[in-house]
């Protein structure tokens, strides 16, 4: 959605934080591996499945050379990542407030991104099961 917005540096840094959002017990499944070549895709970067920095690293570079807005675009799709999994399990929703503070959301922002993007999630989900409905 928002990762064509991104410069060369951005990308490749998000691509380290996306693999670090992604499940571990996903990273190396079909669907995890689709989802990443899905972003890659969008961000017109080459697919890797192993991040090159640590998190923290990562998130600290990120924050240096981005806008605030930037940030919070990079968060959006760091969320979507964790919530498509249907369920927003506790380290999914830690990962994602430790990177919200980083991009100046309020916490009533942050509850309102949340709450969007789960409804967001959750007619993906009922769209995917009406097309696959057997006929």
């Amino acid at each position: 959605m928002y990762l064509n917005d991104l410069n060369d540096a951005q990308k490749a840094l998000t691509l380290d934080l996306l693999l670090h959002a992604l499940p571990a017990d996903r990273a190396g499944k079909p669907n995890g591996q689709s989802r990443i070549r899905w972003y890659c895709g969008e961000m017109g970067v080459d697919a890797r499945f192993a991040p090159t920095l640590d998190e923290d690293t990562a998130l600290k570079q990120l924050t240096e050379i981005s806008s605030t807005v930037t940030l919070r675009k990079v968060f959006v799709e760091l969320a979507m990542l964790a919530l498509s999994g249907v369920e927003y399990e506790k380290l999914e929703r830690e990962f994602t407030e430790k990177y919200a503070a980083l991009t100046g959301l309020q916490r009533s922002e942050f509850e309102e991104f949340l709450r969007l993007l789960e409804e967001i999630t959750r007619a993906c989900q009922r769209l995917d099961e009406l097309v696959n409905e057997p006929v």
